[in-house]
């Protein structure tokens, strides 16, 4: 039977530490995308109610102006994903981030 090699506690410990991570950050990936898939089809509704209070401070008779073609279009679509991150960041990180505490 072959002696196991003296580092391979700790190479063994840091594959556990990278499939950890891998899944966090897959089950992050997939609630954000659960919470974009749930925006996207009220994304104008979302990006006038975060665009309220920057309307309410322009002088009367001025607008937001598009300065690209497909901003008008693009703009609440990029919002969304942002906002379903902010909005889902309870659920990723309950606690907060683990701390490691000295043994």
């Amino acid at each position: 039977m072959a002696e196991p090699e003296a580092g391979s506690g700790a190479e063994s410990s840091f594959i556990s530490h990278l499939i950890e991570l891998r899944n966090r950050l897959l089950y992050a990936l997939a609630s954000v995308g659960l919470v974009f898939l749930a925006l996207v089809p009220f994304s104008a509704e979302v990006y006038t109610l975060l665009a309220k209070p920057l309307m309410d401070v322009l002088p009367a008779g001025a607008s937001m102006i598009a300065t690209d073609v497909a901003s008008p279009f693009l703009t609440p679509i990029r919002l969304t994903p942002r906002v379903g991150c902010q909005s889902d960041a309870p659920h990723r990180h309950p606690r907060g981030a683990p701390v490691q505490r000295p043994q």
